[in-house]
């Protein structure tokens, strides 16, 4: 997801409190002007509704599980949508189908160091009340990360300016928490629009927020290879076909957080061990998730705005074939302020996508992390009207169901389109278990946005 909440997102925290304070005094000024924000989004022709499929409630679809690997997803807000493990009693603090987790009734969750916890939704130390102090802000910290000045941003801004000094980062740092409380199911509801088939499996991740990032370490790391062994076991024991993952990190943030925290003496001891720590985890995840050859697992790639290079970052830089690589363009399908261009394999609109919060209200975020949904979001549309289709085939269809073309910015990608791609799955494919009309051409919005 690379802006405010990605796996190791210290240098994004860092990088956005000082934009913020930077410009604290000066509100107003911003990395993008309201002109240059508009040539990247605004005022353009939208090309994304019109591809949009829609499924029928009442079609004969093949119900699809779909893994949220992220921060924790509000489960209410998709009643019917979501994976239930009939095996496990509610609440009850019990292990009751003995596999190893306690009340997984909707999925997973994992603290920061790798411990199992309970729940989809993280459980917070702060009051429903804090929350909701940090929720207006949440959108304007994710526009200034990926350098889109907004009303939001601005608001931001006028905010910081008027807090004291002391009070500056203690803000920012519940900020980062609702941030990250929030961001899952923001990405849920995209995945799930528009397909009454999808069953959503949480798998959270409880990220750190603090301004000081905790010390990795190789103790850490080994428990990392834990969280990703047996998280991916978790998505295939119960039957998982797509998995999103909006966020990813490198050897250099791990290195940064090593630096906050003093650790490993001097630049070059640093930089070892950070690479020794990352190269641990990378290939945890890689060999998990090319194991898992049934499940087509969908990244974002980040929102650093760099151009082709041997990317490491996980899990976009993995080359398997059960893997996409998603950027994000604008709603016309040209180039944002944000999105990196490294090893993509495609683009879907990553700017001001509306979606849930949790408890309900809608904010349009903008990022890599919305547009890795979307094609979440297409794969398990297709598997709920091609059910048989295997990995390596829906990822085909995807792929060469999108347009190709030459950006402003000189960049040759592809572009996103799900109707093209149903038209080539309905010429290749029978849609078994569906009914005639199970497609419906013209996009229905959904209640989560």
């Amino acid at each position: 997801m690379r802006n405010l909440l990605s796996f190791f997102p210290v240098k994004q925290i860092v990088f956005l409190l000082g934009l913020i304070l930077a410009s604290a005094a000066a509100v107003g000024d911003s990395a993008f002007s309201q002109e240059e924000a508009s040539a990247s989004g605004t005022g353009k022709p939208g090309i994304w509704e019109e591809r949009e499929v829609t499924l029928s409630v009442d079609a004969g679809l093949a119900p699809v599980v779909v893994g949220i690997w992220d921060g924790g997803t509000d489960v209410s807000l998709f009643p019917g949508r979501v994976f239930v493990n009939l095996k496990e009693v509610p609440g009850n603090g019990l292990d009751d189908d003995a596999n190893g987790y306690i009340d997984d009734v909707n999925g997973i969750g994992w603290s920061w160091i790798g411990e199992k916890n309970e729940g989809p939704l993280r459980k917070m130390s702060a009051t429903a009340e804090q929350l909701e102090e940090y929720k207006p802000y949440a959108k304007g910290a994710n526009d200034l990360q990926i350098n889109l000045d907004s009303p939001e941003a601005q608001l931001l801004k006028q905010h910081i300016a008027s807090l004291p000094k002391e009070a500056v980062i203690p803000f920012f740092e519940g900020l980062g928490m609702y941030y990250y409380f929030a961001h899952g199911t923001h990405v849920a509801g995209i995945v799930a629009r528009g397909n009454p088939a999808i069953r959503l499996l949480v798998a959270r991740m409880d990220f750190p927020f603090q301004y000081v990032f905790p010390l990795p370490t190789m103790a850490w790391a080994n428990r990392q290879v834990i969280v990703a062994r047996e998280t991916i076991a978790y998505f295939r024991q119960n039957g998982v076909r797509v998995v999103n993952m909006s966020w990813g990190y490198g050897p250099e943030s791990i290195e940064h957080a090593l630096m906050q925290n003093n650790g490993s003496g001097n630049t070059e001891d640093r930089k070892a061990l950070a690479l020794r720590i990352f190269d641990i985890v990378r290939s945890s995840f890689q060999t998990a998730m090319a194991a898992a050859s049934e499940i087509l697992f969908v990244s974002a790639v980040g929102n650093s705005h760099a151009e082709p290079g041997e990317s490491v970052d996980l899990p976009s830089s993995f080359i398997l074939p059960n893997t996409i690589a998603v950027g994000g363009v604008d709603p016309a399908g040209e180039e944002t302020t944000f999105t990196s261009f490294g090893k993509v394999d495609l683009y879907a609109n990553g700017y001001e996508v509306e979606s849930v919060l949790p408890g309900g209200d809608k904010q349009k975020w903008s990022g890599t992390s919305m547009a890795s949904p979307q094609v979440a979001n297409l794969a398990a549309k297709l598997l709920a009207v091609f059910p048989a289709l295997t990995t390596v085939q829906l990822r085909k269809l995807i792929i060469e169901g999108c347009d190709e073309k030459v950006t402003a910015g000189d960049h040759r990608i592809r572009l996103l389109n799900e109707k093209r791609t149903f038209e080539l799955a309905r010429g290749k494919f029978s849609a078994a278990g569906t009914c005639p009309g199970a497609i419906q051409e013209s996009p229905v919005p959904s209640p989560e946005g």
